[in-house]
C-alpha cells in the first residue's frame, strides 16, 4: 500500500491497517495504541491472522514503520524483537 491512498493525519501519528478490523485504517495517538491493536489480533497464541502494517507520519507523508506478517506471534513482534536485542 502507498503513502497516497491512507488517511492523511498529522494529530495522530501512527496508523495501524488490519484488514480484519472496522474500520480498516486508524490511527493512534501514541507508539503503544498502535502496538496494543496490533498485539490485540493474536488470538490465544496462534498469532495474528492477516498481515498487517503500522505507519508513521514523517515528513508530511506516511513511512511504513513495520509490515508484520500473518502468523506473527505477540512474543514475536518486531518491537519485542528489538527490546530483546537491545538487552
Amino acid at each position: 500500500m502507498t503513502s497516497s491512498k491512507l488517511l492523511p493525519e498529522q494529530t495522530f501519528p501512527y496508523l495501524t491497517v488490519i484488514p480484519d478490523r472496522r474500520p480498516v485504517q486508524k490511527v493512534h495517538r501514541n507508539i503503544g495504541q498502535a502496538k496494543n491493536a496490533v498485539s490485540y489480533r493474536d488470538s490465544f497464541s496462534r498469532g495474528i491472522p492477516r498481515d498487517i502494517q503500522v505507519y508513521e507520519w514523517k515528513g508530511n507523508q506516511w513511512t511504513l514503520l513495520w509490515d508484520i506478517p500473518a502468523g506473527t506471534k505477540s512474543s514475536q513482534m518486531p518491537w519485542k524483537i528489538k527490546e530483546r536485542d537491545n538487552a
